[in-house]
């Protein structure tokens, strides 16, 4: 099912991110918020 991969994948990254703050800026750029 994509939506759970979707859920899982989102949730990874969110616990990734927590660990790194230098990504989150980086992700945030990206994402453009």
């Amino acid at each position: 099912d994509l939506k759970e991969n979707l859920k899982n994948i989102i949730k990874f990254f969110v616990l990734f991110l927590g660990l790194s703050p230098g990504l989150r800026d980086l992700l945030r750029i990206m994402i453009g918020v």
